[in-house]
Order: structure tokens, then C-alpha cells, then sequence
């Protein structure tokens, strides 16, 4: 014989098959329960809940347009900073700096002066920063 196994593997294998087994039997209940995961949102539903999809779909799209909206440079941290296009953490550093030593950006075209930003750069951020009150 090929497959000889001593009782320990073969309770073993057991376990491993009828846990496979299990798994395939809760994918297809769910799936015949119409049980899914709401779009993106992270929320579970057990059934057609249509008003908890329209509620975690419209917090995703709350949350989506909150990350497109455009940045103000002279209250965003670094964290906020590191969200922009082709922006690390060093220079995200570099604007702050450059924020405290001139005390603010007074324009978006002030961005041209700080470290590790040059015209090509500043072209990708000019949509997505602003100045408070420009």
C-alpha cells in the first residue's frame, strides 16, 4: 500500500478533510442565503439589509470625496501631506519646515521652493492644495 499512516495521521487528515468540507458547506449556505459583504465599506450583511447597503455606501462615498478634496498646506500634518501625489514622508518634512520658517504659504506657486518639489511636481499638486482664504 501506498498511503499508510499510523492513527495520528490519519485522525489528522480526517480533521483536515471534514474542515474543508465544513468550510465549502458555510460558503455555499451563505451564498444560497444571500449573505454578502457590502461594497467596500468593510460591513458585514447577513441577508438584503437595503438600508444598511445605502447607509455604509454612502459613508464610503462620504469618506472617498473627504480624501479627494484638496489639502490646505498651511494645516495639513505630515500624515495629510504623505497623501499627495509623489509626496514621501522627507518631503512632507521639507514643508513643514518651510511653512514655519516663512510663516505660512501665502500661494500654491510657493511650493516650487520647498526641497524635493520642482515645476513638474507642482503642476501634479496645483489640484489637490489650496490657501485658506485664496
Amino acid at each position: 500500500m501506498i498511503w499508510q499512516f499510523d492513527p495520528t495521521r490519519r485522525f489528522a487528515l480526517w480533521i483536515l478533510s471534514l474542515s474543508a468540507l465544513f468550510g465549502l458547506g458555510i460558503e455555499v449556505m451563505e451564498y444560497w442565503s444571500a449573505s454578502r459583504v457590502v461594497g467596500s465599506s468593510g460591513v458585514v450583511s447577513v441577508g438584503m439589509d437595503t438600508e444598511l447597503q445605502a447607509r455604509a455606501d454612502s459613508l464610503w462615498r462620504v469618506r472617498k470625496a473627504k480624501l479627494n478634496e484638496p489639502i490646505d498646506l498651511n494645516t495639513a500634518d505630515a500624515q495629510e501631506l504623505e497623501r499627495l501625489p509623489g509626496i514621501g514622508p522627507v518631503t512632507a518634512a521639507h514643508m513643514i519646515e518651510y511653512r514655519e520658517a516663512h510663516g505660512g504659504f501665502k500661494s500654491v506657486e510657493e511650493l516650487d521652493s520647498v526641497a524635493g518639489i520642482g515645476p513638474k511636481k507642482l503642476e501634479a499638486l496645483r489640484a489637490r492644495v489650496k490657501i485658506a482664504g485664496e
